[in-house]
């Protein structure tokens, strides 16, 4: 898993500058998770984007509670610094930065009261991660978050299993696993649904291209060792399935919804005995 991460860490370090030109896939299921915050009628204090990359995202948070404090933590230092880098004139109150692993967050406990995290516990240690959010969101606070699940990229499994017997795509959980993982820690209300969307490439190089330059890294265990040959790449548009010329593209995202739960002395101490209740 260490050297996965490592990995994972140089990949999004190296697409850093290149990232926000390719990350269309990214902001479109983002945005999604941002428009279900506008069904929420609570209001939020103190905000992380858990994998915040480049930024995106916490300016969107910012436009949403702008009076709110809002922190953005990445393990990828050059990732973060491209966020910093972004002139917000407008914003009255900015963003804090953290370079630093979710799964061993630099917080106190009970800081939070929502977390945020668009397309990231995929390539951490998930129980390591939600413990992580458990203890810095205060009790009562909401995690709000995307994974890809298992139909992700299917038809580039489905191409490239046709031309070699390697893993050219990772695997993904199913929101079940995450579900449960939730439940075993406590978290209540946990909600979990899924959404398949079909984006359309004009060409295979093109979608190669925007996995590369998002950090996206194959750290599937059969994967090939060596760099996959031109001959194979080449061959992909003769075995991907193509709809009206286009190659179809699913990711199946999973969006999750919990809130951290209260401690059980700590609902007593909200409660208001009845025998102090006026007649």
């Amino acid at each position: 898993m260490q050297n996965s991460k490592k990995e994972v860490i140089a990949s999004f370090n190296k697409a850093a500058f290149q990232y926000e030109a390719h990350a269309f896939v990214q902001n479109v299921i983002g945005a999604r998770l941002i428009e279900r915050l506008g069904f929420i009628t609570s209001s939020f204090t103190d905000i992380l984007d858990a994998g915040c990359g480049t930024g995106h995202f916490l300016q969107q948070l910012r436009k949403l509670y702008p009076k709110s404090n809002i922190t953005g933590v990445d393990i990828a230092q050059k990732m973060l610094a491209q966020a910093q880098s972004k002139k917000n004139a407008w914003l009255q109150k900015k963003p804090v930065y953290v370079h630093a692993d979710i799964e061993t967050l630099p917080f106190d406990d009970n800081q939070f009261d929502l977390i945020f995290c668009n397309l990231v516990l995929h390539w951490c240690d998930l129980g390591r991660a939600l413990e992580s959010f458990k203890r810095v969101l205060k009790p009562g606070g909401m995690l709000l978050f995307t994974i890809p699940g298992p139909d992700t990229l299917f038809e580039l499994f489905k191409a490239f299993e046709k031309i070699d017997n390697f893993s050219h795509v990772n695997s993904f959980s199913d929101m079940h696993d995450y579900g449960d993982h939730l439940q075993k820690l406590q978290f209540q209300n946990v909600v979990m649904d899924m959404e398949k969307i079909i984006f359309e490439y004009e060409s295979v190089w093109q979608l190669l291209k925007d996995l590369k330059y998002t950090g996206v890294r194959n750290i599937h265990q059969n994967r090939r060792q060596q760099i996959t040959p031109r001959s194979h790449l080449d061959k992909l548009s003769e075995t991907y399935s193509q709809q009206d010329n286009k190659y179809p593209v699913t990711f199946e995202v999973i969006f999750g919804h919990a809130i951290c739960p209260i401690k059980k002395e700590q609902r007593i101490k909200n409660c208001i005995p009845l025998t102090v209740v006026p007649a």
